[in-house]
């Protein structure tokens, strides 16, 4: 029996070091909602979807790989076009240190095309914000907040 619970603690040490990490969450949203509620999405820009993973027992992240929990993703929508001042107003506005990635100029041709993206990180939480142009025949561009948890905890 002993040298079971040895096997178990040398798979989570070895999984643990490998760049896997497993948590404990509370079952609540960590406060994860509360950071998305900071990114400054502009008045009548409506909420589209809003997923929401809450910490049930146990959470794994491999590596970038799986869903960390808690995390929040939304999805807004947006004007069909957005230039680089109004993306930055938006990062400004939301006062985390947001660093914007790409430029909001539209890039030629159909279809979806990702064209401005922030990303900003604290010691909790990884907030990232993009723009995208509407997919052909929509009218709408679609703005995308995510917060998920740091890569490692701390």
């Amino acid at each position: 029996m002993q040298a079971s619970w040895v096997v178990v603690v040398a798979v989570a040490a070895a999984l643990v070091g490998g760049g896997a990490w497993i948590g404990v969450a509370a079952s609540d949203d960590g406060g994860v909602r509360r950071i998305a509620d900071r990114v400054a999405v502009p008045s009548g820009w409506e909420l589209e979807h809003e997923e929401l993973t809450r910490g049930a027992g146990l959470c794994l992240q491999l590596s970038g790989f799986g869903h960390p929990c808690p995390s929040v993703t939304r999805t807004y929508s947006a004007p069909p076009t957005l230039d680089d001042a109004a993306f930055r107003g938006i990062l400004d506005r939301s006062d985390l240190g947001l660093r914007q990635t790409g430029s909001c100029t539209p890039v030629d041709g159909a279809g979806l095309e990702l064209t401005c993206g922030a990303e900003g990180s604290d010691e909790r939480f990884t907030v990232r914000v993009s723009y995208t142009t509407p997919y052909s025949g929509s009218k709408d561009g679609s703005l995308r907040v995510s917060v998920t948890p740091s890569a490692r905890p701390r």
